[in-house]
């Protein structure tokens, strides 16, 4: 069911004639909603202004249920409001969350609410609904440490310019005994934790590793890899070491790896995390600074640390299409980042329409792009397939709406194959 918050009888009915394919519609011209309607909705429309309902005190209502809904904040409000409201109910938990301005066109809705589709089905296949964090508790997170139980997925980095595959990530999984497959979500606090936080990076440093060798061997391509880590596994003194054996154990030059460290809370380890950063540059391993723009002193870290690279967040480019002040605030960092000589890895990507515009507004600029407009996170041996058939990849040179009608070659590397 979708149900539609709106105290305009124009919006209500526009809405409903658009979206009456897709789902049972609803309306309402105030948030007093029966919790019978509610707990049926799998959508919702809300209109931020209503004179006699408070939607922001609605959405905080609803954060019980907001694992299993769609948010579609449609507004005559200003851009700002709505970036606001947008990000509060991410906080929130909403299975998605997109944004519509008033007035708009039953296409701009059907293509917004397609988006929402999507990126529903991709969360339903990695994370089940049912359960919750606080179940995931910090000793079975512990026990699980070393019994194979965590494994990496990875997802292609590609060059804006040339279409070529320039990296991959590797992303932490936990493949639960009973819980199926976890994304980082349901563990990464425990991951985060100073107890904890070296061995399970080792951990996965080890499996990624183990994997790219596998990647290498498959498909005759030198892709590096890059893998998280956080600031709280820098308290491991000898970490610097345990990393130096692993690539040693693998037969991977430090030079193919990259670590991105993540920008939220790596000040509460600056007096420890110098010297092993200082090591790690030593041994050659690229520094990124992860999800830079979603702390809060991102430009005095990448002074600090002198980071190699630069991702920035996804948060940044969500609204790039509607966004003046999103497009301003992108432009100055990659002029920023090309001034100091960095690599700028822009992740997020959802869709042909934003890649289509960074194609057009920066072509004569080397970034880099990771997300679903190239592919999701991939197993090793969809990975190892994928580079052998092609991923495929939006074809921007006629326009955002199309498509390849074929995969594209394998994408080559700009370095020497095996």
């Amino acid at each position: 069911m979708l149900v539609v918050v709106d105290d305009d009888l124009f919006y209500q009915n526009q809405v409903a004639t658009c979206l009456e394919d897709r789902f049972e519609v609803s309306c309402f011209p105030t948030t007093e909603i029966s919790q019978d309607i509610l707990k049926r909705a799998e959508a919702l429309v809300l209109d931020l202004c209503l004179p006699e309902s408070d939607a922001i005190l609605f959405l905080e209502a609803l954060q019980p249920c907001a694992h299993r809904i769609q948010l579609l904040i449609i507004s005559g409000a200003n851009t700002k409001t709505i970036e606001s409201a947008v990000k509060l109910a991410t906080m929130y938990g909403f299975k998605s969350v997109s944004s519509l301005a008033k007035p708009f066109s039953c296409p701009d809705l059907n293509q917004l609410v397609k988006t929402l589709d999507e990126n529903g089905s991709r969360s339903a296949r990695v994370e089940s609904e049912n359960i919750k964090p606080s179940l995931i508790f910090l000793e079975e997170f512990s026990n699980a440490l070393g019994s194979g139980q965590f494994i990496c997925h990875f997802q292609p980095q590609v060059s804006l310019g040339s279409d070529q595959l320039w990296g991959i990530e590797a992303l932490a999984r936990w493949q639960h005994p009973t819980r199926g497959l976890l994304s980082p979500y349901y563990f990464i606090a425990h991951a985060d934790s100073t107890e904890v936080a070296s061995k399970f990076f080792c951990e996965i440093l080890d499996g990624a590793l183990q994997c790219l060798n596998v990647v290498w061997n498959e498909t005759g391509m030198r892709v590096p890899v890059s893998v998280n880590i956080s600031p709280a596994a820098f308290v491991d003194i000898d970490l610097p070491g345990k990393i130096a054996a692993l690539l040693v154990e693998h037969g991977i030059a430090a030079s193919s790896l990259t670590l991105e460290i993540t920008e939220r809370g790596a000040s509460e380890y600056d007096s420890v995390s110098f010297s092993a950063i200082s090591r790690l540059r030593i041994l050659g391993i690229t520094l990124a600074m992860d999800d830079f723009g979603a702390g809060d002193s991102g430009l005095r870290k990448l002074k600090s640390f002198g980071y190699d690279e630069i991702k920035i967040d996804k948060s940044l480019v969500d609204n790039l299409l509607v966004s003046e002040e999103s497009q301003m605030i992108l432009n100055s960092i990659v002029g920023m980042s090309a001034n100091l000589g960095l690599v700028v890895v822009i992740e997020g990507i959802e869709s042909v329409d934003q890649l289509f515009w960074l194609k057009n507004e920066y072509q004569k600029s080397d970034l880099i792009i990771q997300g679903y407009c190239y592919s999701k996170p991939l197993d090793v041996v969809s990975l190892v397939n994928a580079m052998k058939t092609g991923f495929g990849i939006g074809d921007t040179s006629q326009g955002s709406q199309q498509l390849l009608a074929h995969q594209s070659p394998a994408l080559a590397l700009p370095c020497a194959p095996l």
